[in-house]
């Protein structure tokens, strides 16, 4: 299981991520949070995918910080 999580999450790092995908990205992560999102009953996110979420989300902020401060 732990070799289809990280094939899957390799797959997801290379899709490009613009605008559209990363508010899916930030919408399903605050569903996450906040519980409203159910897809595996009571069993937690898989590490993998839980540190791509976190990865692409710190990134995005990051990018848009330093495009903030070189404007």
């Amino acid at each position: 299981m732990t070799n289809q999580e990280s094939e899957i999450v390799n797959l997801l790092k290379k899709i490009p991520l613009g605008p559209p995908e990363l508010d899916v990205i930030r919408t399903r992560a605050q569903q996450l949070r906040d519980g409203v999102l159910c897809t595996r009953g009571e069993a937690h996110l898989p590490l993998m995918l839980t540190t791509f979420i976190f990865e692409t989300l710190c990134l995005q902020g990051q990018c848009s910080s330093s495009m903030l401060r070189s404007s």
